[in-house]
């Protein structure tokens, strides 16, 4: 029989601090890492930064516009890489933010293993570990 699937594991220690979001759109963006967050839907490729990114429908609220899809949130979650995990919060959205078919609980920063499916609402993304 095949294994079933392993629950994401929720982030017990994240480090933030009230500058996490300060120059939310600032041109001095960080370094990106070696993940990156690819769309299923419209096959557009982001780089997962050091500093949280959100991602929703809104391109007020959102780093990561997906406005063409109503099933996300304005400001659905966020996402960011840390000590060479990538980490997802769900930010209270509606239809809620999924890894593989696992549900994760909102306001609980999870890890995202590599390779992964990460569905927000009905949009599909795969997290990418970029080859050196």
């Amino acid at each position: 029989p095949t294994p079933a699937p392993v629950a994401p594991t929720p982030v017990t220690s994240v480090e933030t601090s009230e500058d996490d979001m300060t120059g939310f759109f600032d041109d001095d963006e960080p370094e990106a890492t070696t993940y990156s967050l690819h769309s299923l839907t419209t096959e557009e490729t982001w780089p997962i930064l050091t500093r949280p990114v959100i991602i929703g429908r809104s391109s007020m609220r959102s780093e990561i516009s997906v406005s063409r899809d109503s099933s996300l949130s304005r400001s659905h979650a966020q996402i960011y890489e840390q000590d060479g995990q990538v980490i997802v919060t769900d930010l209270g959205s509606k239809n809620g933010t999924h890894i593989g078919s696992h549900r994760i609980q909102p306001h609980t920063p999870t890890i995202v293993p590599d390779g992964a499916l990460l569905r927000l609402g009905h949009v599909a993304f795969n997290v990418v570990k970029e080859q050196a």
